[in-house]
């Protein structure tokens, strides 16, 4: 009789598994994310204090860089401005491709930390908003020590939670199309690993959201709890358990079309400044803008290290 050590019995297992049903299209990391990414620079969206340099540009100034293979994008945090200024520099990098129906899988070892001014984001969109919609899987601002996963579309997409329920708690609006769009429907990540310090204090994670017509669900898991389908590249979202977020009943491919998966940090504009006099950001600037322009050692942290982005079809 063969007998197996149980390194060679969790091989035999894997490979006895059916086939995975999803194909990588695009895998990017320091090494080749000029493949299948760019650096996006001139882009500015609701009034944000933010200018977004170009590659060269980020390349000099120190804010765009790689190191054994994973990939860093920074905001600057050394120069002073005038609130009067276009915004504090950053990076932001943007998929070349855009796509539908896909298993998008982010890993990272460091996230911006969340401080006044600041709106960290991994997410995606379609190219007309808010009719081709928009899936936010990592965003928060200023010191939410929560991340608010959040979906935008056009009127008429009011989804419920799937069978296997969800780990995170909905913010209370159930209605993707609130405020046309730019309200959505959003759940709070509520595992103290899901954002700023929280994630970057136990070495990053990976954050994987699928989008299929019949649903939306995002899942996190910290280092060294990766199903190991994820890292063989032979991911099998069936076996992930339950979800952070999970939206179903929307005929989602109505509403979410042709998403860019983007990477950025920015600053103020029409959420991390709307909210400045609602929390404690207020007393220390009388506005958003003028806070980030004065105190440029304040955004040290707000950096990503990217490992990988992964998109499956």
């Amino acid at each position: 009789m063969l007998l197996l050590s149980p390194r060679n019995v969790f091989l035999a297992s894997a490979v006895l598994q059916p086939a995975m049903a999803y194909q990588l299209v695009g895998s990017w990391d320091g090494n080749n994310w000029r493949d299948g990414m760019f650096i996006e620079s001139g882009v500015r969206n609701n009034y944000e204090f933010v200018d977004y340099l170009s590659e060269a540009q980020a390349q000099f100034a120190g804010l765009l860089e790689t190191q054994n293979g994973k990939l860093i994008l920074r905001a600057d945090s050394r120069i002073s401005l005038d609130p009067s200024a276009p915004g504090r520099h950053s990076v932001r990098l943007r998929t070349k491709a855009t796509y539908n129906n896909v298993l998008v899988i982010g890993d990272f070892d460091h996230m911006p930390k969340m401080t006044c001014g600041v709106w960290p984001a991994f997410w995606m969109v379609g190219p007309k908003w808010p009719q081709d919609g928009e899936i936010d899987i990592i965003e928060a601002v200023n010191e939410m020590p929560q991340n608010q996963i959040t979906l935008h579309t056009s009127p008429g997409c009011v989804p419920g939670v799937g069978p296997e329920g969800q780990s995170g708690a909905r913010t209370g609006q159930t209605d993707c199309g609130a405020g046309n769009g730019d309200v959505g429907c959003g759940v709070f990540n509520t595992a103290g690993s899901g954002m700023g310090d929280g994630f970057n204090g136990v070495g990053g994670g990976v954050y994987a959201t699928q989008w299929t017509n019949e649903g939306v669900k995002t899942w996190q898991w910290t280092k060294g709890n990766v199903p190991f389908d994820v890292l063989m590249g032979n991911p099998n979202p069936a076996g992930w358990g339950q979800p952070v977020a999970n939206w179903v009943g929307c005929a989602f491919n109505n509403y979410l079309r042709d998403m860019s998966v983007i990477v950025q940090t920015t600053f103020c504009g029409g959420w991390a400044g709307q909210l400045w006099d609602k929390g404690s950001c207020a007393g220390r600037a009388p506005t958003c803008n003028e806070y980030v322009a004065r105190n440029p050692g304040t955004f040290s942290e707000a950096y990503w290290v990217i490992n990988s982005i992964k998109i499956y079809q």
